[in-house]
């Protein structure tokens, strides 16, 4: 009695450790909202295989998102 099961005690750890901002995916046609209010992402998620041309404007947006 008052023994906690091991899997919710995990949860609730799991779940407590987690960052209090989140992550979003980039969508480029965002981009100047993302600029101006997005302080508070935690991240960005970047899918490679839209930047593997070798520059131009994609390649562009991606170092205005790293700013």
């Amino acid at each position: 009695m008052g023994a906690r099961s091991a899997p919710e005690h995990s949860r609730e750890r799991a779940a407590s450790s987690l960052p209090a901002r989140a992550g979003v995916g980039f969508k480029s046609v965002h981009l100047a909202d993302i600029e101006a209010s997005a302080r508070d992402v935690g991240f960005f998620e970047i899918h490679a295989e839209n930047y593997m041309g070798a520059g131009g404007t994609p390649h562009a947006q991606l170092m205005r998102l790293r700013r």
